[in-house]
């Protein structure tokens, strides 16, 4: 089966751009029809989480993205291992290292 990559560029979008982004924002609400581009396990779990997203308030939404992925005091949920948040300011220090493990314990492979 081909894997529609869409979804991959759709999400990747939503973790790298502000939700106040013109390319968020015009992608938040389509999030109800991400159920359609895989073979989820739980199709009717995704469609109810995706409806919810799209209901969401912007402010709301920007506040939580700038919460966890901008870093106002310690960053929760970086999306990537960086050298300006290691403390030794290193490649693949303990900022790499705690991503790694993320997308292991999560299954993810990029």
């Amino acid at each position: 089966m081909l894997l529609n990559t869409s979804i991959l560029r759709i999400l990747g979008a939503c973790f790298y751009y502000s939700p106040d982004s013109p390319s968020v924002k015009s992608l938040i609400p389509l999030m109800p029809f991400l159920v359609e581009l895989f073979p989820w396990p739980d199709s009717q779990k995704i469609k109810k989480l995706t409806k919810e997203i799209a209901k969401q308030d912007f402010k709301l939404l920007y506040y939580d993205f700038s919460i966890l992925f901008e870093g106002q005091g310690n960053m929760p949920a970086p999306p990537w291992g960086s050298v300006y948040l290691d403390p030794e300011k290193i490649v693949m220090g303990i900022s790499t290292q705690a991503y790694q493990q993320f997308l292991s314990l999560h299954s993810i492979a990029v």
